[in-house]
């Protein structure tokens, strides 16, 4: 089983050990690192390794010391689902599912949109996801080129996921908003 990338403050408290007020405090002390994603607080795995200083902490930094001199080509984000996932056989019989995910910068209203290619078994679970979920994504960036029909040449930057995690449930709001949609295309017979 996966390590998750993130714990709840509940979950990170039973892992350390502590209670939950203990691992509140820690966090107000600035001694346990969190992020904040809408309402929600979260402790990083690494935050937890850290605050441990487990094996795991040290087996990390060789890795990433490793990556380092190679390079390193990692990529986390977390944003909204823009449309639901699809799953989709490749040439070579594998999976793929083709994401998009709106990330909102911090000030400001900007969002960045960043298409996600997700393959084989994650793919199948990302399949799963419907649009406005807030998702946690880790991959590695790639950059596609092809030609169009029309015989210009296109490029454009993707994120291929290794690891995709849903942050919250599905948005009920939307399925509604489909589901009333429907009901109007169904219910008026005179539309086209």
């Amino acid at each position: 089983m996966e390590e998750p990338l993130a714990y709840s403050i509940e979950e990170a408290a039973c892992l350390l050990g502590i209670s939950r007020t203990k691992a509140y405090e820690c966090v107000r002390a600035g001694q346990l690192r969190t992020i904040q994603l809408g309402r929600r607080l979260l402790v990083p795995a690494a935050a937890v390794d850290a605050f441990l200083g487990t094996d795991q902490l040290r087996t990390r930094r060789r890795a990433v010391e490793r990556a380092v001199e190679e390079g390193l080509n990692r990529v986390e984000v977390v944003g909204r689902l823009t449309r639901d996932g699809e799953l989709r056989p490749t040439r070579t019989g594998s999976s793929l599912c083709p994401l998009r995910v709106a990330i909102r910068r911090r000030h400001g209203d900007d969002v960045v949109f960043v298409d996600l290619s997700v393959f084989g078994e994650e793919a199948r679970r990302a399949s799963q996801l419907r649009k406005g979920q807030m998702v946690w994504v880790v991959g590695r960036l790639d950059h596609r080129e092809w030609t169009a029909e029309d015989g210009s040449r296109r490029e454009a930057h993707q994120i291929v996921a290794s690891r995709i995690e849903a942050l919250d449930p599905p948005r009920a709001e939307s399925n509604k908003c489909e589901r009333n949609q429907d009901a109007g295309r169904i219910g008026n017979g005179s539309r086209a």
